[in-house]
């Protein structure tokens, strides 16, 4: 126990003193080596301490702290001369939500296991940020995936102590999770506990109780082979994130009058409405190609169509149906919060971006393109019909000057 490191002893301790005993530049930052580890370096799916070096006229700010053959290195954007006594200070909001994630993931993956026997811990990232964690387990659905969710939020009402003790490897008992191999690699092994709710073989930092959690939130998922992958929020982060989904659910709701409990009818009755609008695209689609109103302007024939509800993979691909013949332009615009066109040239002797590129730069967008397609863009829609009315009038006046 006496040579437990400071942080699994004291995780709440801020402050100490260190000596410099090497620095050295390494690919764009300097490697600061102290003589005490009392900061937790990088490692089993855990990110390392950050904090400041402090002397009397100087803060050093650094970034990581990782292990350099058994050695506390932290990681500067300046260097420290060696030798030097500092106070380094540990940045405890980073630290803490590195706490509150690591042992969010133990509750987690605990409940996952008590709703599939079989379900096995993977990759696992653990940050002051958030958590990002794989449980293999086939056909894992969402709905158990929010049960262990809600299962750890219980947890964490409970207030359960953490404990921790180091133990030999041959002393380590089913009921610990370990990876595989870790037994092999150490003379004892931390066993951390929350009561009799989970035992795992682990060398990161953690909350005292699970009410330091504060709360427990999943905020994505996505499908593997063989599982998922889970990325959560605790404390004030889940808190930002379900206050900023919820306030802009409650804006919509005052603006399209629905109720709260609609919500889920109102996202799936829009995928319908979605798929029902692509029908028609493709329909509009068909009539465009089958009937162009081709223009005269001067000696060439030219087209120009505003296409609500269209996006820019849609465009291209009716550019390349479009029955052009003889000397023509073709220019296709579409409104949305960033309105966009195309414009395609057919046996013209000037490039598409000869054509229309200064006039969408002047209008204050910007694109690019080949000799017969030019594309481009508009950060802001502003006024989206009169901002497609100017650049139709400037496109045929040059094509009339020709």
């Amino acid at each position: 126990m006496q040579d437990a490191p400071i942080y699994w002893k004291d995780p709440e301790k801020s402050s100490f003193q260190v000596q410099v005993t090497q620095c050295k530049e390494e690919n764009g930052h300097y490697e600061v080596y102290i003589d005490r580890p009392v900061v937790r370096a990088e490692g089993g799916g855990q990110a390392g301490d950050r904090g400041v070096l402090r002397t009397d006229d100087t803060v050093i700010e650094f970034t990581d702290t990782v292990n350099r053959h058994g050695k506390t290195v932290l990681l500067c954007s300046h260097p420290v001369e060696e030798g030097h006594n500092l106070v380094l200070e540990v940045d405890m909001r980073w630290r803490t939500g590195m706490m509150r994630n690591h042992s969010a993931e133990h509750l987690f993956v605990r409940m996952m296991k008590s709703l599939r026997q079989n379900a096995r811990l993977g990759y696992i990232w653990i940050d002051g940020e958030r958590g990002i964690v794989d449980v293999h387990a086939d056909s894992l659905s969402l709905s158990e995936i929010l049960d262990g969710e809600s299962m750890v939020n219980d947890s964490i009402e409970q207030a359960i102590a953490m404990k921790w003790s180091l133990v030999p490897p041959d002393e380590l008992t089913e009921e610990v999770r370990a990876r595989d191999g870790v037994a092999a690699k150490h003379e004892h092994i931390r066993v951390v506990s929350f009561d009799e709710l989970d035992s795992s073989a682990c060398s990161g930092t953690h909350v005292a109780n699970t009410g330091d959690i504060g709360f427990f939130k999943i905020a994505d998922f996505r499908r593997l082979d063989d599982g998922v992958r889970v990325e959560f929020l605790t404390d004030g982060h889940a808190k930002q994130a379900v206050r900023e989904v919820y306030n802009v659910a409650l804006a919509k709701k005052h603006e399209h009058s629905f109720e709260m409990e609609q919500l889920g009818a109102i996202v799936d009755k829009s995928r319908g409405l979605d798929d029902q609008l692509n029908l028609l695209l493709d329909t509009v689609e068909e009539l465009l190609i089958e009937a162009v109103n081709w223009e005269e302007v001067g000696d060439i024939k030219f087209h120009a169509r505003y296409l609500a509800g269209f996006d820019i993979g849609r465009l291209r691909k009716l550019v390349k149906q479009i029955p052009f013949k003889g000397e023509s332009v073709a220019l296709f615009f579409v409104p949305s919060d960033k309105p966009s066109l195309i414009l395609t040239t057919n046996e013209l002797d000037m490039e598409a971006r000869d054509l229309v590129a200064d006039i969408v730069e002047d209008l204050g967008g910007r694109g690019g393109g080949s000799r017969d397609v030019y594309t481009g863009g508009f950060s802001e829609s502003g006024k989206a019909e009169e901002l497609y009315r100017r650049i139709v009038e400037r496109v045929k006046h040059r094509l009339e000057g020709r």
